[in-house]
């Protein structure tokens, strides 16, 4: 029987997080209701990360890994995500976050397709320690659409990102507009800024 094809492609950017990327990687895998694919970019780890990696696609077909022959540094690896990405719809997480609920992806995919204009949904944020308790919340107070321009004005104004966190995008619309150089920490925001054009 042939593989299904993913509706989702989750993109994880890596390097030395052997420590954080299981948890990260398990907050994919045990999505429900969803069918995605996990597309993670090794930056030629050096701490056990890609043996672990190895062993993870070997038993999960889901997986599919990408090592950099040398590292590239950080900007450039999370580019990959430009290249990999296949799927519909994408999500771009960091190895040392999760997802908090596992039916974070499935709420986020019932948006799109009740929306087909809507690009992207975003969620609160949850800061948890190395044993994954939660030491606090950042709510973003927004529910529904919302005025991209006016966020971001906001943004800017603050220094901090108003936007939420990107959880779930249209792949087409997000690799229209690749990571800038310079740009490694307003990743986020220059992506929300660009594609809350659309």
């Amino acid at each position: 029987m042939p593989r299904q094809a993913p509706q989702i492609d989750v993109f994880i950017p890596v390097y030395n997080d052997i420590d954080f990327l299981p948890h990260a990687v398990d907050s994919v895998l045990s999505q429900e209701g969803v069918t995605l694919g996990l597309v993670i970019s090794d930056n030629a780890s050096t701490d056990g990360t890609s043996a672990w990696l190895d062993r993870l696609a070997e038993r999960d077909p889901r997986v599919r890994v990408h090592r950099n022959a040398t590292n590239i540094g950080a900007l450039a690896n999370c580019r990959r995500f430009f290249e990999l990405a296949e799927a519909e719809f994408s999500m771009f997480l960091c190895s040392d976050d999760r997802l908090a609920a596992p039916d974070a992806l499935a709420s986020a995919l019932a948006v799109m397709h009740r929306e087909p204009d809507v690009v992207g949904v975003y969620c609160d944020l949850r800061y948890i320690d190395g044993a994954g308790h939660t030491l606090a919340k950042r709510r973003f107070d927004r529910s529904g659409r919302y005025d991209a321009r006016a966020v971001l004005r906001q943004t800017l104004l603050s220094g901090r990102n108003l936007y939420g966190i990107p959880l779930l995008h249209r792949t087409a619309v997000m690799k229209r507009y690749p990571f800038p150089e310079g740009s490694s920490y307003s990743c986020d925001v220059y992506l929300s800024a660009k594609t809350g054009e659309e």
